[in-house]
């Protein structure tokens, strides 16, 4: 039996399999499940932590902070029993204000449930975002109040750095902060960050391979926290100041601004349609077998059929939710396929890589 008939006969068992793929973009865990603090385990109390969850995922889900003001999503959220599964609740240290007096909070964990929310999204007009998202290096300089200038990094205590960890956290979208090792320290300083040097920014950047960067300086200025940014997508660089009251207040704009150009790109909107999708450099059952994983795994696709097979060449008929263009760009994420350009919107090509 030839290479042509073995893959044809396979074919069934890879595409009623679902997969999951960590590429180039990394793999966000937990996109449907929320966190929220509540000062006890009262039916009042988990009826409205449900409802605060339930927009968070929606917001994370599909990128876009507008949704919590759609119509159908505030009537959603006014009865969220059928969107989530399970629930628990765990011992915090931390508190909430209520009628003006401190009350020990709980921690409200609650998993919602994909199919559902997805469903919720669609009907309203949002996209989804799946789990494979850019991943965005981070150099942040910070001026203290003594006038002194340092570097953040990951495991940074500071209330910008926590900030960040939240926030990114709550948007679903993956920060990769400088190891700062020698290797960094020789290629950029903190001064070079609070200056903007951007042709050195992205120099130092490439051992990290990041989707995109943000770089950016911060301080306080008479009662208020500045940031001045600069975004790297696409190849080029966009430049914007953000301000807040406190560095939560500041650090949510920029996430807010960076999140909704990302979903922009790379979230599947509701429409659904066929295509026909390539790919080079199938030589082995080994090569045909990861790039039925691999393409049974991506978010918007539903379906994979084997159309032909010319030599090293394996043409799909691939069934998805959104546009070409959006697969394509979600795609380049991941180092395993290398894009070869065909000139037509409905058939891509792709050289497989691994």
């Amino acid at each position: 039996m030839n290479l042509r008939h073995l893959m044809l006969r396979l074919v069934a068992t890879f595409c009623v399999i679902a997969y999951s793929l960590t590429a180039r973009g990394l793999l966000v865990e937990d996109l449907y499940q929320a966190q929220v603090l509540v000062v006890d385990q009262s039916e009042a109390e988990l009826q409205d932590g449900v409802a605060s969850g339930l927009q968070q995922v929606l917001i994370r889900v599909s990128g876009n902070v507008e949704v919590a003001r759609h119509g159908s999503v505030i009537m959603a959220m006014r009865n969220p029993d059928r969107f989530y599964d399970e629930y628990h609740y765990t011992k915090t240290d931390r508190q909430l204000i209520v009628d003006g007096e401190l009350n020990d909070a709980k921690l409200l964990t609650i998993r919602f449930e994909p199919n559902a929310v997805s469903r919720l999204l669609r009907e309203a007009g949002f996209p989804v975002w799946g789990s494979e998202r850019p991943g965005i290096m981070v150099w942040i300089a910070e001026a203290e109040d003594s006038g002194q200038r340092r570097m953040l990094e990951e495991s940074d205590a500071g209330e910008v750095a926590k900030a960040f960890e939240i926030r990114s956290r709550e948007r679903g979208l993956p920060l990769l902060w400088p190891l700062m090792d020698l290797e960094d320290t020789g290629q950029v300083s903190t001064a070079q960050i609070w200056g903007q040097f951007l042709g050195t920014v992205e120099t130092a950047s490439i051992r990290y391979r990041p989707d995109c960067i943000l770089s950016g300086r911060v301080q306080r200025q008479g009662g208020r926290w500045v940031g001045r940014w600069s975004f790297r997508l696409d190849a080029r660089w966009q430049n914007f100041d953000t301000v807040g009251s406190n560095p939560d207040e500041m650090v949510v704009a920029v996430m807010d601004r960076i999140t909704n150009q990302l979903a922009q790109r790379y979230a599947i909107d509701a429409s659904r349609g066929d295509i026909l999708l390539t790919v080079e450099a199938v030589d082995s059952l080994e090569a045909y077998a990861a790039v039925g994983r691999y393409l049974n795994g991506l978010t918007p696709i539903l379906d994979v059929v084997v159309d032909t097979v010319e030599g090293d060449e394996v043409t799909y008929q691939i069934s998805m939710e959104g546009q070409p263009d959006q697969l394509k760009k979600l795609m380049d994420l991941d180092e395993a396929m290398v894009a070869v350009p065909t000139g037509r919107r409905y058939q891509l090509r792709f050289r497989w890589m691994q």
